[in-house]
């Protein structure tokens, strides 16, 4: 089993909207930004019996950005802001995601196999950009899930 998590918590200096047909263009400068996940949360290869073997696959990630305030560049090439008078979207919040699979595996007979493979994902967003640990961990599980499950059969034909 080889199990990491991590997590950071980084102040970025300015993100530019493309995109936004606006003059001048406008920089959104992150106060907080917090991320925690795992990095290879993979039991690679779990063997019931000789014939058959179960694999899975977790990732799960928080992640909360906390915004500041909007500024206008007031000249190409240079670093200087001006406070933005128009409107634009926030980007505050906390990103839940959880994505899965799990792989099973068996050989009736050598050379030919039976895979059932299931994977799960969902994907949440809070207006909360506050990353509180007790609270997202469980909310991981509040959002709705979409699940997909693929049977997939193959036999060696011996000619």
């Amino acid at each position: 089993v080889a199990l990491s998590s991590w997590s950071s918590r980084d102040r970025c200096t300015c993100q530019l909207r493309s995109g936004l047909r606006q003059r001048p263009p406008i920089c959104l400068t992150p106060r907080r930004m917090t991320a925690a996940g795992t990095r290879n949360p993979r039991m690679r290869y779990l063997a019931l019996t000789p014939r058959l073997s179960l694999q899975t696959y977790v990732q799960p990630l928080i992640f909360s950005s906390d915004y500041g305030q909007v500024g206008a560049l007031t000249a190409p090439r240079t670093f200087d802001f001006a406070p933005y008078a128009g409107t634009a979207p926030s980007l505050d919040g906390t990103l839940r995601s959880l994505r899965g699979n799990l792989v099973l595996t068996w050989e009736w007979r050598p050379g030919s196999r039976l895979y059932v493979a299931w994977q799960h994902w969902r994907q949440g967003v809070i207006p909360d950009a506050t990353f509180d640990f007790s609270r997202d961990v469980p909310g991981l599980l509040d959002a709705r899930s979409n699940n997909i499950v693929v049977v997939k059969v193959s036999d060696w034909l011996n000619f």
